[in-house]
């Protein structure tokens, strides 16, 4: 009888910007991590430091052959970023709605 191999899902690694003052070391880190295909799951991909905002991103990332893509569906709605923030985790945990809500689709493309 002969096993039927499945595809090997890729790695999932991730990473945030916030500690990166320049987007050369943040992909840098990307590229140096082997990563092919950057997806952005912040709900608004906007930052104060301009180079980091979706558009900007993405080309800096196309620039070194890193694939861009932006998954809202996946971003954490600023109410339960909140709670983070104000020291309530636990609460922004329970209420956090990644896989409850759909956005598995998301995850699996």
């Amino acid at each position: 009888m002969c096993e039927k191999l499945l595809p090997v899902p890729p790695d999932l690694l991730t990473i945030g910007y916030e500690r990166h003052l320049t987007p050369d070391s943040f992909v840098g880190a990307l590229s140096a991590a082997g990563v092919e295909r950057l997806v952005d799951v912040r709900e608004l991909p906007l930052s104060r430091r301009r180079s980091f905002s979706k558009t900007a991103l993405r080309c800096v990332l196309a620039d070194a052959g890193i694939e861009y893509d932006h998954a809202r569906e996946l971003g954490n709605p600023k109410p339960y970023r909140d709670l983070y923030r104000s020291g309530k985790q636990e609460e922004g945990a329970s209420l956090y709605p990644h896989l409850r809500n759909g956005s598995a689709q998301a995850v699996d493309r």
